[in-house]
């Protein structure tokens, strides 16, 4: 795989540009986004239920397959540098609010591990790892670890927020 875009930065995460390669990337990108993929709605973002619109996810994969389109993921799995154990996959879909909203920082699962995110579509909602904002690009990879606190947003120029993330060790 050639990395384009690769940003390592001092609080330890890295940004890949153009991750996926085009074909596939576009697959899982119309595949995430048509409007008949399975989203469920989950009331409260970051374990925070003050003010809270809530978002969607489409659970891929937590500790077992939950998905029927878990095919979808398995050419990114396939990408990811060496890993031992899949945690959970999942995709996020925030909606369009008046102003780009900040959600509550959080960890993610409670113990050390490996995080991957995909952002799936151009949106000005970034994604905030520590004190860095890091814009939202579709096939922008970001790679952290689990428990530096970060934060989702939501958008305010796009009808939709989306990302795919992978826990793993």
């Amino acid at each position: 795989m050639k990395m384009v875009g690769v940003s390592e930065h001092p609080t330890k995460f890295k940004v890949v540009d153009n991750y996926l390669r085009p074909d596939y990337f576009d697959t899982l990108q119309k595949s995430i986004i048509k409007t008949d993929f399975a989203w469920y709605y989950v009331p409260i973002i970051a374990d925070k239920e003050l003010d809270s619109d809530g978002y969607f996810v489409h659970n891929f994969f937590i500790n077992t397959i939950r998905s029927q389109r878990y095919d979808l993921i398995i050419p990114l799995l396939e990408a990811l540098p060496k890993w031992e154990t899949l945690i959970r996959c999942k995709a996020n879909l925030y909606t369009r609010q008046p102003k780009v909203t900040y959600h509550d920082y959080h960890k993610d699962l409670g113990y050390q591990h490996n995080v991957f995110m995909l952002c799936i579509n151009n949106n000005n909602g970034p994604f905030v790892l520590g004190k860095e904002e890091i814009p939202m690009k579709e096939n922008r990879a970001i790679f952290f670890k689990s428990q530096t606190p970060h934060r989702s947003t939501a958008c305010s120029d796009m009808q939709i927020r989306v990302t795919l993330t992978v826990n793993y060790v």
